[in-house]
């Protein structure tokens, strides 16, 4: 099977034939580009450094290393916390292709549906791999927002897998998902509790306020040091003090 690769700069219909659950990989540039970004084209209307029509962004924090006069990418793991910001980005930059690590909620599926964008999600717990896929780090920009919010400019090859998880018909993979697990949830449900036992753990009101040593009258099964609680209080039940799991015995007259 032969994968499906997008190489940047990315047009409109090298995305229309794509559809939430299929597989692509990236050549080409991607620019890390995470809340700080988001804001200050958003809300402090600050033109990006870098012209990302038809481009790629990675919602990532990523960690790098300096070389010299090179960067060195050692690991970057995405982030979704830009939904907000999502659809009037994508009017304004002309981004083709977002990669998070979550879904994404409405406003990006209109950015996408309206401006014919996708996004897409990196597999949680691949952060090493997707490092080892970035060749070059070949620039960064706004560093003065530090390492995980620079826009880092990486030039990639077979970035991926990315699982399409909304496509340019604003359709959203993780909310389907959501609306048939809700659907399955119930009868699974119902035939656990049919098959399965569950050791009922002591209620609060089955022990005692500390300071209370012995209540051999009030011992349950339930509960195996008996009334007593805290059961290090108590000498005879508790295995802290040297006793066996047994309900309390009756008080004695030494302390």
């Amino acid at each position: 099977m032969s994968k499906t690769i997008l190489t940047t700069p990315i047009k409109d219909e090298d995305l229309l034939d794509l559809r939430i659950g299929d597989v692509v990989y990236l050549n080409g540039h991607i620019v890390t580009c995470r809340d700080v970004a988001h804001r200050r084209l958003i809300e402090l209307k600050r033109p990006l450094p870098v012209d990302l029509k038809g481009g790629a962004i990675f919602h990532a924090g990523p960690i790098v290393k300096q070389a010299g006069n090179f960067w060195k990418m050692i690991s970057i793991g995405p982030s979704m916390r830009m939904e907000k910001f999502e659809r009037q980005f994508i009017k304004e930059t002309g981004v083709k292709l977002i990669v998070g690590k979550g879904g994404m909620g409405p406003e990006t599926e209109a950015g996408c549906r309206d401006h014919k964008a996708v996004h897409a999600i990196f597999p949680g717990g691949c952060a090493v791999l997707a490092a080892t896929q970035v060749e070059e780090i070949e620039n960064a920009e706004w560093q003065d927002l530090g390492m995980p919010e620079t826009l880092w400019v990486c030039r990639v090859k077979e970035f991926g897998p990315l699982i399409i998880s909304i496509d340019t018909q604003g359709r959203n993979l993780i909310e389907q998902n959501k609306t048939q697990f809700a659907g399955k949830k119930g009868a699974i449900l119902e035939r656990i509790n049919s098959e399965v036992r569950f050791i009922k753990s002591p209620t609060i009101t089955d022990r005692q306020p500390p300071g209370r040593r012995h209540d051999s009258s009030r011992s349950s099964s339930r509960w195996p040091y008996g009334s007593c609680w805290p059961p290090f209080r108590c000498r005879r039940g508790s295995p802290r003090a040297g006793g066996t799991i047994s309900p309390c015995s009756p008080p004695s007259s030494s302390p």
